[in-house]
């Protein structure tokens, strides 16, 4: 009997070993999303500003523009061709 508990309070151990490995991998899979997430809408805003940037300095030059959206039209057409 003595080894039958010698088991289960060993059994009992490891499952709370377990249950604490767990939590602290949540903990540090919580902790690495949250800095991700918190990355990721710094760098959005960023190319968000950059874009608005760009669209308002296109808007100054027209004839930049055109010229741009042109070359861009050109290069999807070649790539469209040579299918």
């Amino acid at each position: 009997m003595k080894d039958l508990s010698s088991a289960t309070a060993s059994a009992a151990s490891a499952l709370g070993d377990a249950k604490d490995a767990a939590a602290d991998t949540v903990k540090v899979v919580k902790d690495a999303a949250d800095r991700t997430r918190e990355r990721a809408t710094e760098l959005g805003g960023q190319a968000y500003a950059r874009g608005k940037d760009m669209a308002l300095r296109l808007g100054e030059e027209p004839v930049t523009t055109a010229l741009i959206a042109g070359g861009i039209g050109l290069a999807i057409g070649y790539l469209l061709a040579r299918r």
